[in-house]
């Protein structure tokens, strides 16, 4: 997931948002832009659940990066198999 702050947030803002992302046990990495922040989600194990994120301060949206059900999609294996 990528959770996109709003323009003119604060580091304090931001470092807000990294912690809420750790609290839940997730790995965040910021990706500084230039108008932008935006902060990595990392090492979750399943679908994250955006409206958690959207709540913190300074977020103007969080953006899904993987789809569900990945592994059965035509992503994955484009031919058919039954």
């Amino acid at each position: 997931m990528l959770v996109v702050m709003k323009r003119g947030a604060t580091a304090l803002e931001i470092e807000a948002v990294v912690s809420g992302i750790e609290q839940k046990g997730y790995i965040a990495r910021p990706i500084p832009g230039g108008e932008r922040v935006a902060i990595c989600v990392l090492h979750n194990d399943g679908p994250v659940d955006a409206s958690s994120f959207l709540q913190l301060p300074a977020v103007k949206e969080a953006i899904p990066v993987t789809r569900p059900y990945k592994l059965v999609s035509r992503e994955s294996q484009a031919w058919d198999t039954v």
